[in-house]
C-alpha cells in the first residue's frame, strides 16, 4: 500500500519494514488503531516481523544492528508501537482490556539478553527491550522435540529452546507459547503431543 510513496518506509527488496523509520512507525501505529477500533471484541493484536532473517540495509538499521541486532531493532520498534497505542487506549478506550502480542521465533528465538553466571537468570542486553504490560511475547520453538519434555537437558533441541524461553523472561511479564504440534517433514505421521511435554 506504502511502497511506492514512501520507498524508504521498506527494505530496499520491500520484504521488511524499516523498524527504525519514525514516519513509518507513527503510520503502523495509526492503522493498528484503525484496526482495534474496527474489532471492538478482540483481545489480542498480533504484530510480527516478516519472515526473512535480516535487517533493512538503510544506514540507521545496520548502525542499530551492530548496536542491539535483529530482535534489538525489533523489541525498540515495537515497544514505540506499544507505548503510542498505551496512551491513545487510555483516553479513547479507557475500559478495554487488549494486548499487543509480538512473536519470538525464526532468527529472533533468542532474546537480547544475556545470561548472569552468578545468579543463573538471563539480564536484558538494554532497559530499552523491556516491553509494556500491554504487550506479550508469543514464544514460538519452531523445531521442538516432542518426544521430551521442553527443560530435558538430555535432548539437545529442546534444552536449546528452553534456554531461548528463558531469555524471554525479563523482557516480557506476559509469555505465551505457540506450539506446531505437527511433523513439518510428514503431515500424514501422527504427532507425540498428547502427554505435558512443555
Amino acid at each position: 500500500k506504502y511502497a511506492d510513496e514512501h520507498p524508504n518506509w521498506f527494505s530496499e527488496d520491500r520484504e521488511q519494514l524499516c523498524l527504525t523509520n519514525e514516519e513509518m512507525a507513527k503510520q503502523f501505529t495509526e492503522n493498528l488503531k484503525e484496526i482495534m477500533l474496527s474489532k471492538p471484541k478482540a483481545k489480542y493484536f498480533q504484530l510480527g516481523a516478516m519472515d526473512v532473517p535480516r535487517v533493512c540495509a538503510c544506514e540507521r538499521c545496520q548502525r542499530e544492528a551492530k548496536l542491539y541486532e535483529k530482535g534489538g531493532i525489533m523489541l525498540r520498534f515495537f515497544r514505540k508501537v506499544a507505548e503510542g497505542i498505551d496512551e491513545w487506549a487510555k483516553k479513547e478506550m479507557p475500559n478495554r482490556e487488549y494486548k499487543l502480542s509480538i512473536l519470538a521465533y525464526f532468527d529472533v528465538t533468542f532474546a537480547p539478553s544475556t545470561k548472569n553466571e552468578k545468579t543463573g537468570k538471563y539480564e536484558a542486553n538494554d532497559p530499552s527491550f523491556v516491553m509494556p504490560d500491554n504487550v506479550s511475547v508469543m514464544f514460538a520453538p519452531l523445531e521442538m522435540c516432542y518426544g521430551h519434555p521442553l527443560n530435558d537437558e538430555t535432548c539437545p533441541i529442546n534444552y536449546w529452546y528452553y534456554n531461548a524461553l528463558q531469555s524471554w523472561l525479563p523482557l516480557s511479564k506476559d509469555l505465551m507459547i505457540w506450539s506446531y504440534s505437527t511433523n513439518f517433514s510428514n503431515f500424514a505421521l501422527p504427532l507425540n503431543d498428547y502427554r505435558k511435554s512443555m
